[in-house]
């Protein structure tokens, strides 16, 4: 969990969230292991400074879920749709970064990037194998349903950045 809020770029909620995701192995929390789950619920909440005791900027909470699903997966479904439809600074990138979310991925990995000029993006696998590769100016998505968990690098122009695959 430390290692991920530490290393992972972004915004307060997004290091959460990625911390979070660092305590998503089942066991985590004994109570739960028999479900094979790691938490009983997960919520996810950041207040600006002008924000109400009762209003804050981002406020996600998974009660329940069906038996077996874990609640930090259903919190970062969540939190990459709230992500979606909130302009705000968790936007925005720096022009020299790149934006990987959610990091780790499970599924569809999208990235951002701003410039607005064309950047070929490669993705490799730790042994230097291509994975994916294509050309993007400011953002794309591609799916890691089927590569073996592990880590992978996103190139693209002279930056790399690390994605793990869970």
């Amino acid at each position: 969990m430390e290692w991920n809020f530490l290393n992972t770029p972004g915004s307060l909620a997004e290091r959460l969230m990625a911390c979070l995701q660092g305590a998503n192995v089942p066991g985590a929390d004994s109570r739960c292991l028999n479900e094979g789950v790691p938490s009983q619920s997960a919520f996810l909440r950041v207040a600006k400074p002008s924000d109400a005791d009762t209003a804050f900027y981002l406020h996600l909470v998974v009660k329940s879920r069906p038996y077996g699903m874990s609640p930090i997966d259903s919190l970062q479904t969540l939190f990459d749709n709230w992500k979606q439809t909130h302009p705000s600074s968790l936007n925005e990138v720096s022009k020299d970064e790149i934006k990987i979310y959610p990091n780790p991925v499970n599924g569809v990995c999208s990235l951002q990037f701003a410039g607005g000029k064309k950047r070929i993006v490669e993705v490799v696998d730790a042994e230097g194998k291509m994975m994916y590769n294509t050309t993007a100016i400011n953002n794309c998505r591609f799916q890691t349903a089927g590569w073996p968990k592990g880590i992978y690098f996103i190139r693209t122009g002279n930056q790399v950045q690390k994605l793990v695959v869970q």
